[in-house]
């Protein structure tokens, strides 16, 4: 009798175990099915998303021409480089003016704004003069802050702080003060605009609190040291006119 309830009792033990088991394994299928996605319920929902990862693009890696391709790291290499370039040469300043005026028994006036050009590229100088005779005259930045005292001319020689040869813009060498000529029509006015890409508002190109003088002939881009232009007829002191915020370099 002792031996019948022993066994008895070790079956009823075993398919316990056995119940226990299914349902264990059971709860963890149920878990498992409710962690996957929709998409993954059947087979082929699974393949076609798998497929569709397989043939997606990384968006980092997409170059959108709307944005300048941004994805390929030379190309922003070469737009920090740009922006480095336009940061050095024009400090975030958006324009500066000289406001021109005569020296005596002179009717000249007006002004020449310099600002930076498109892409930062060069300096664009806008010059708007009026009282002037008719012809061609010199105009030069000059190495000063000052242009008169007492009636007498003190802005001093063209602005050269890497002590080069006078010439013309497009030479190969001339000073930084060298803009060359600009004409006054029958009027005595002047309406020119120029590009000149060695002009700056930092380092040692820097024109900002030079002047810029206005000389009574034309200047013949090759006599030393000023290009026998004649004598200043109009002065002005080139000032910092406005100033923006600075992007973070690479970002447009």
């Amino acid at each position: 009798m002792k031996s019948r309830t022993s066994t008895r009792t070790k079956h009823i033990a075993g398919t316990a175990r056995t119940v226990a088991g299914a349902l264990l394994a059971a709860s963890v299928v149920i878990a498992c099915d409710a962690q996957q996605p929709d998409s993954l319920s059947d087979g082929s929902a699974g393949t076609d998303t798998a497929d569709t990862r397989a043939q997606s693009p990384n968006p980092r890696q997409v170059n959108d021409p709307a944005r300048g391709s941004k994805g390929d790291p030379a190309s922003r290499a070469g737009t920090d480089a740009d922006n480095n370039k336009a940061v050095s040469q024009f400090a975030m300043i958006e324009s500066a003016v000289a406001d021109i005026e005569s020296a005596d028994n002179q009717t000249a006036a007006g002004s020449v704004e310099f600002k930076p050009g498109p892409d930062a590229a060069a300096m664009q100088v806008i010059v708007r003069l009026q009282g002037l005779e008719p012809g061609p005259h010199g105009i030069h930045i000059h190495d000063s802050d000052q242009c008169w005292e007492d009636g007498e001319f003190v802005a001093g020689s063209h602005f050269n702080p890497f002590d080069t040869a006078h010439g013309g813009p497009d030479d190969d060498e001339h000073h930084v003060g060298d803009m060359g000529n600009v004409v006054a029509d029958a009027d005595g006015n002047v309406r020119a605009d120029l590009e000149l890409d060695y002009l700056a508002f930092s380092g040692p190109e820097s024109i900002l609190q030079r002047v810029v003088v206005v000389h009574s002939g034309e200047d013949d881009l090759s006599s030393q040291p000023s290009g026998d232009a004649g004598s200043p007829v109009a002065c002005g002191i080139i000032f910092q006119q406005r100033e923006v915020l600075a992007e973070p370099i690479g970002e447009q």
